[in-house]
């Protein structure tokens, strides 16, 4: 073997032995739910009004309400209380969240919406730190709707 296919097979392999021994949970964000941050998400993150969207959310400790609501801009537009199946509230765990789907109404205009749901461990953290607003427990995701294209 001469010196430059050795030099090649010595790179490739310090590239795979990196590889194995990097920390795969912090690219696929496995590590921010370690830190027990509530989050939730959307899909799909455009939507024609009238669509379903599946709601993805990451709890604190104290779990989320049973109740997720839409809100344009600042205003609420609607809510359901379904999230937590029969219970007033649920928990996310270490490899499962909270899904659940959400039915927007056909007669939403185009436009961002947030899909929020309250999480008690975030709320009682601002509120040791003084905040005593109505949203400071609010975890939102954002979607858009898209104006329908008639054909």
């Amino acid at each position: 073997m001469d010196k430059n296919n050795r030099v090649l097979v010595a790179a490739i392999l310090l590239i795979f032995v990196t590889l194995l021994s990097f920390n795969l949970d912090t690219i696929t964000g496995l590590s921010t739910k370690d830190k027990n941050t509530p989050s939730v998400s959307v899909s799909p993150k455009v939507i024609q009004a009238g669509a379903r969207i599946t709601v993805t959310a990451w709890t604190g400790k104290l779990g989320i309400n049973e109740k997720a609501c839409l809100y344009d801009s600042s205003v609420r537009v609607s809510c359901t209380e379904n999230v937590c199946q029969g219970n007033y509230k649920c928990y996310s765990t270490d490899k499962n969240p909270v899904k659940f789907n959400f039915a927007t109404s056909t007669s939403l205009p185009s436009g961002v919406y947030s899909l929020c749901v309250w999480d008690y461990e975030l709320a009682q953290q601002k509120l040791n730190k003084g905040d005593n607003s109505q949203a400071r427990g609010y975890v939102c995701g954002e979607f858009t709707i898209q104006a329908q294209q008639y054909i």
